[in-house]
């Protein structure tokens, strides 16, 4: 095992390490659309921070750019496409998407992508890759209006399309699992109370997750669950079988010593992505020591709540990844 992934699971476990795990993800916009550009941008990225895990983190739309799903870079901080094309307007369209084959166009390039990763870096640091949940996914293929319209007028339908998007999901794991990859980074962001009731979750939701999830469950040693939104489930996603879990600390009522009495393994916080943009280096240096001492430097890895934007300041970037060497 090498030594990033067992200073991350010590810290899974309860025990204090030094230094802490740290790490930041972001996109690559313009070099994301290519193999070998975005491979390149990714290892410079690693190499500059020496950050402890390395999540490959493709555009928003990339699981159903196959479909036809369109998308366009315009400047975005996050650095992540708008979507400009939706395939789902009509609630019978559901049941037309059929299974993508992992191997082929997009997904298959992000599987190329991941082989060179995991070539280049030969197991020393753990590779994540982003995978969205099946639920965003279709949200994706529909625009947010039609979607949440769907899923309350004609459930059945939706369903339909939830076991495909499920199924290829299944099959692209299984396939990022042969090329050597430590686990992913599972996006939700549906649940969320601003967006769905609980039981709406638990219906469209979570048996998907859990079907993805078990197919990673015991198979591979790091999967982080990052929830976006302001008010997630907590409820429903404290006994996800994955290894840690990120959200936004600052925004929601749950800081990150609730969220650690919640979860079974490790939290992950301590700075914000508008902080990394526009604080200075002290500021941040202040903030990610507040959430160490927080939650007593145990059970903790230092990271933002999402993407960083694509402007933050190499001085602040650099002073996030001294923080662990932080003693008191």
């Amino acid at each position: 095992m090498n030594a990033k992934l067992e200073r991350i699971q010590q810290t899974i476990g309860g025990y204090a390490t030094q230094p802490f795990p740290i790490f930041l993800m972001r996109h690559f916009p313009g070099d994301d659309q290519r193999i070998s550009d975005y491979a390149q941008a990714m290892i410079h990225f690693q190499e500059l921070f020496d950050w402890d895990v390395l999540v490959i983190h493709p555009p928003s739309s990339y699981a159903v750019t196959d479909y036809g799903v369109q998308s366009v870079w315009s400047g975005q901080l996050n650095g992540d496409r708008q979507l400009t094309k939706h395939v789902i307007h009509r609630s019978l369209d559901w049941t037309e998407i059929r299974n993508l084959d992992p191997q082929r166009g997009e997904l298959g390039k992000q599987l190329e992508v991941t082989r060179q990763l995991v070539g280049h870096f030969q197991g020393h640091v753990p590779i994540l890759m982003s995978i969205y949940s099946p639920l965003s996914q279709a949200m994706r293929l529909s625009g947010h209006a039609t979607f949440v319209d769907h899923l309350r007028t004609r459930p059945d339908r939706l369903k339909s399309c939830l076991n495909i998007l499920t199924e290829t999901t299944i099959n692209y794991v299984i396939a990022l699992r042969r090329l050597g990859i430590d686990g992913v980074l599972y996006i939700v962001e549906y649940g969320d109370y601003g967006l769905l009731a609980k039981a709406e979750y638990e219906s469209f939701g979570v048996p998907y997750d859990l079907k993805i999830l078990g197919e990673l469950e015991e198979r591979t040693p790091f999967n982080l669950l990052h929830l976006r939104g302001n008010s997630p489930m907590f409820d429903v996603f404290k006994d996800y079988p994955t290894q840690a879990i990120n959200w936004n600390s600052h925004a929601d009522k749950v800081d990150l010593v609730q969220g650690k009495s919640l979860s079974l393994g490790a939290v992950c916080g301590g700075a914000l992505t508008n902080g990394l943009l526009f604080s200075t280096p002290s500021e941040i240096r202040q903030q990610a020591v507040h959430a160490l001492r927080e939650v007593n430097r145990r059970r903790i890895i230092l990271t933002a709540e999402d993407a960083i934007s694509v402007a933050s300041p190499l001085a602040n970037l650099k002073a996030f990844s001294q923080l662990r060497h932080f003693q008191e």
